[in-house]
């Protein structure tokens, strides 16, 4: 199977409720700080929809320099190319206003040349450029892809050893929120990336700790979701029905059918109030408790953070980018 066919099947299997805190305590810093870096980066998942395509990003200006110098004017022409970055400001990712967009100039660039448009990428839940993959112990640009595509896990991983390789454990471990806007993005967004960091950092600080897997212990296997098992990374008419069940229970959301990181908080607090397993996925139990629940006991005391989730979420989604990951040394 091509790489192409490789992502265009998706079926990226999600990462389990230990990844993010196991993966962070390899590296000895707060599993709330790798936390904020998820959300900031990719919104909380590495992929989109039910067919759990993995997220990426093209990147024009990349593409022009790894794209082979014989390529390049035609790279230009057909406008996959270009010398300098463009900020989302001035229309830079105006022609990927989605996933499906950004799929479709990648393998327009892939047509051209493979291995330079799998480099220009940022890919997954950390939007790790596709050209740091060698770097990062994997066999070459396209083998990181394919890992990244088939699962989350793989992409939390990545995102730690991108953060040793890039010397930012010490700044993690500060939560110098500039320093890591910087060795993670590059210099271009540091005002804008740095308070995103520190404002996810704050919410996810405010939420349990998950307990890491022991050293050598194997994440759990996770089944293929049945049709009906709603999970963050979703879009469907069935995430509106689920959400305006939660909103007429009283738990403080606008049903839109996009199954976030703010809809995975609230079935975990509804699942918690009601006895069933806390784990943001709503099965057939918690629809069926969704259906014949109870109204919210007490609302907590919202927080600025809470408020702008859903203005954040807008912001990025307008700007058509989420950040990639700087050059490593």
């Amino acid at each position: 199977m091509s790489i192409i066919e490789t992502l265009r099947a998706g079926g990226c299997v999600p990462r389990s409720a230990q990844a993010i805190a196991t993966v962070a305590a390899e590296l000895g810093i707060e599993q709330d700080v790798l936390a904020a870096f998820v959300e900031v980066e990719a919104a909380g998942s590495g992929y989109v929809g039910t067919g759990r395509h993995i997220k990426l990003l093209y990147e024009k200006h990349h593409f022009d320099r790894n794209v082979p110098a014989a390529k390049r004017a035609e790279a230009r022409a057909a406008g996959l190319s270009r010398p300098n970055w463009i900020s989302p400001g001035k229309g830079g990712y105006r022609d990927q206003p989605n996933n499906a967009a950004a799929m479709a100039l990648f393998e327009r660039a892939a047509a051209i040349d493979e291995d330079a448009a799998l480099k220009s990428c940022s890919w997954g839940a950390g939007q790790i450029m596709g050209a740091h993959g060698p770097r990062l112990g994997y066999g070459s640009a396209a083998d990181f892809v394919t890992k990244l595509a088939a699962s989350e896990e793989e992409q939390i991983r990545a995102m730690g050893k991108f953060l040793e390789k890039a010397n930012l454990i010490g700044a993690a471990k500060r939560k110098d929120w500039r320093a890591l806007a910087t060795g993670y993005n590059g210099k271009g967004q540091v005002d804008v990336y740095a308070p995103r960091l520190a404002k996810a950092y704050q919410k996810h600080a405010k939420l349990p700790d998950v307990p890491p897997l022991a050293p050598g212990e194997p994440p759990p296997v996770i089944a293929a979701d049945p049709p009906n098992v709603l999970r963050r990374g979703m879009k469907s008419t069935a995430v509106k029905v689920m959400q305006t069940k939660l909103a007429q229970l009283g738990y403080p959301l606008e049903p839109d059918g996009d199954f976030g990181p703010a809809t995975e908080r609230l079935v975990r607090e509804f699942q918690g109030a009601n006895g069933l397993k806390a784990d943001g996925i709503a099965g057939p139990a918690t629809q069926a408790a969704l259906t014949a629940g109870q109204p919210r006991k007490a609302e907590p005391e919202p927080t600025e953070a809470d408020d702008e989730d859903k203005q954040e979420q807008q912001e990025r989604d307008a700007e058509g980018v989420t950040a990639l990951a700087a050059d490593l040394p």
